[in-house]
């Protein structure tokens, strides 16, 4: 088992804040609305076996640096398996929870509890050809004047490795806005 603490890049989503790991330099909604970039917490990960790891972790909320950004901290998990040794397909799920785990579209829309739950697939084709599709679903409850928001995306990424230095990447990404109950 890995543990971590301190302030990290978030689990959630194929695409990291940080350059070297994310495949555009720009980024698509669902990235900006539920993929905070980093927080602050603590980290497990138990890898079960050379396939399995279940990861673990308590947050102070969406994109803290040493503060509790919400009433309460906020619980983030995921699960990744690969289905042969080889490590070619990868299937991930995620799910985040609690007061502001998610950066809310403007102080008002700040609800009681945010819940974003995420699916993921990662498939190397080749030595060359990667492609990720990943849809993430995120609901926020307890909005003043409103009740219930929620939104959903899907994307696909595609990702060939040309040379050792020369990546050709192909984004297409289909969501639905702030759906207000």
């Amino acid at each position: 088992m890995d543990v971590q603490a301190g302030r990290m890049g978030t689990i959630i989503g194929y695409n990291s804040a940080m350059a070297p790991y994310r495949p555009f330099y720009s980024s698509d909604y669902q990235w900006f609305y539920d993929q905070d970039g980093a927080w602050t917490g603590a980290l497990t990960n138990l890898h079960v076996n050379k396939q399995l790891d279940v990861l673990n972790g308590i947050t102070m909320g969406a994109n803290t640096f040493f503060t509790l950004r919400g009433n309460s901290p906020c619980y983030i998990g995921q699960i990744n398996y690969w289905t042969t040794e080889e490590k070619r397909t990868l299937l991930s799920t995620s799910l985040q929870v609690g007061n502001q785990a998610i950066f809310a579209a403007g102080p008002q829309f700040v609800g009681d509890t945010d819940y974003v739950v995420e699916l993921r697939v990662q498939h190397q084709w080749n030595k060359c050809l990667t492609q990720i599709i990943q849809s993430d679903m995120a609901f926020a409850s307890g909005v003043p004047n409103i009740g219930t928001t929620e939104f959903y995306s899907l994307y696909s990424i595609w990702s060939f490795h040309a040379t050792e230095k020369v990546d050709v990447n192909f984004r297409a990404a289909r969501g639905s806005g702030a759906q207000l109950h």
